[in-house]
C-alpha cells in the first residue's frame, strides 16, 4: 500500500535541522526523507503557513513548504538518553501536525 503524502510547513534553524530538539538534531533535506529517530516520537510540522511564520519569527527559525507522511502517534516527544520527555497532544498548536518522515520542498519562504 502507497502511504499518503500530505504537504505542510516544517520550520528548521539555518542548517535545516529541529529546532526544538536538543539532543541528537534530526537533520531535513529536499533530497532525502528525514525519519524519526529509533525509540523517539514523531516529527512536527505545521499545517498553516501564518502558524509556522509566526513559530519562526519566535525562535528564529527558517519556513520551508514539505511533505510529510502523518503519524498515528497523539503525543510529541523525544529522546534524552534517560527516556523521553513528552507533550500532550493538547498543548501543541492546533496547526501542528505529527509524521513519521518528512521532506522540505524548494527553498525557505
Amino acid at each position: 500500500m502507497k502511504p499518503i503524502i500530505k504537504k505542510g510547513y516544517k520550520v528548521v534553524n539555518i542548517s535545516k535541522q529541529s529546532l526544538c530538539q536538543r539532543v541528537d538534531w534530526v537533520q531535513y533535506s529536499d533530497e532525502e526523507w528525514a525519519k524519526r529517530k529509533k525509540d523517539c516520537g514523531p516529527l512536527a510540522v505545521f499545517a498553516y503557513k501564518s502558524a509556522a511564520i509566526d513559530f519562526a519569527d519566535f525562535l528564529g527559525g527558517y519556513v520551508y513548504v514539505c511533505e510529510y507522511t502523518p503519524s498515528k502517534d497523539k503525543d510529541l516527544w523525544h529522546c534524552t538518553g534517560k527516556g523521553t520527555h513528552g507533550l500532550a497532544g493538547s498543548f501543541l498548536s492546533a496547526s501542528t501536525r505529527l509524521a513519521d518522515s518528512v521532506r522540505l520542498i524548494g527553498k525557505a519562504l
